[in-house]
């Protein structure tokens, strides 16, 4: 019988694997513990001044529901104060534009088009009786349309939309929705898609 090293190299030999060795344990990590350091989102912190300019004939300047529209060259959103309200970020969308505050709160104005401003705007008013209209037709401009005050004015999206303690630290509007990143990672869209009706 050969010697146990002379066994142990010949079956090495034999073996398409390399040989397997015994490690030193390493130091063992509790299951919950994280593998890197843990990386939190933080929100930017200087208020801003916002300025507008172009077509808002569905409020997308968030000027409130003023019958004078359209703004030729900046102006400065006095419903924007930087002191007052703080807006931080902002993201313009398709036809509605998102702000995040330096208290974390998110204000959305402009088109409400599949729920993107992430909040109730219903509003009676600003209908007008078609016979009227053509009798009033002297004007003729698309300035005389009166906007919904629910979607003109920047308006914050109720706080019991996100779970107690959520901490946002970015917006982004898209072209039909509004989508929120916490201070932990987590993506909120606020966006309302129609199902495909069931049986």
């Amino acid at each position: 019988m050969p010697p146990k090293s002379a066994k142990s190299q010949k079956r090495r030999a034999q073996s398409p694997e390399p040989p397997s060795r015994r490690v030193k344990s390493m130091a063992r990590r509790p299951r919950n513990q994280a593998l890197g350091p843990i990386i939190e989102n933080k929100a930017p912190t200087t208020r801003l001044d916002v300025y507008v300019f172009g077509g808002g004939s569905t409020g997308e300047l968030g000027l409130g529901p003023k019958k004078s529209v359209d703004v030729k060259r900046p102006r400065l959103n006095p419903l924007l104060d930087a002191e007052k309200v703080g807006v931080v970020q902002l993201s313009a969308g398709g036809m509605h534009v998102a702000a995040l505050t330096f208290d974390g709160k998110v204000l959305t104005w402009g088109v409400n088009d599949n729920y993107a401003l992430g909040r109730d705007t219903p509003w009676e008013g600003g209908l007008k009786d078609m016979d009227a209209a053509e009798d009033d037709s002297s004007s003729g401009t698309s300035s005389d349309i009166e906007l919904n005050p629910h979607e003109s004015t920047p308006t914050a999206i109720p706080g019991n939309s996100f779970p107690p303690g959520t901490e946002i630290v970015s917006v982004t509007a898209g072209n039909s929705a509004t989508i929120v990143l916490t201070q932990d990672g987590r993506v909120y869209a606020l966006t309302w898609t129609k199902l495909p009706s069931r049986p």
